[in-house]
C-alpha cells in the first residue's frame, strides 16, 4: 500500500504564492451527453404515473 506524503505549512504557502496549486475540481474533456430524447423522458414519466396510480404510496410521519 502506497504511503501518502504530507506537506508542511511552508510548502503549502509556497505553492499558493507561486500558483502551483492543483485545480479544485476535475475538468471534463467532453460535453455532457443526453441519454434520452424527449419521447423517452415522457415514457418514463407516464410509466411512473401509472405505477403510482396502480400501487399507490403511503407517507408515514408526514403531517401533510
Amino acid at each position: 500500500m502506497a504511503q501518502r506524503l504530507r506537506k508542511g505549512r511552508t510548502a503549502r504557502l509556497s505553492e499558493q504564492q507561486t500558483g502551483a496549486m492543483r485545480a479544485p475540481y476535475i475538468s471534463r474533456g467532453f460535453s455532457p451527453v443526453s441519454l434520452l430524447d424527449e419521447e423517452g423522458l415522457q415514457l418514463i414519466e407516464h410509466n411512473a404515473d401509472t405505477i403510482l396510480q396502480e400501487t399507490g404510496m403511503e407517507f408515514r410521519g408526514d403531517p401533510e
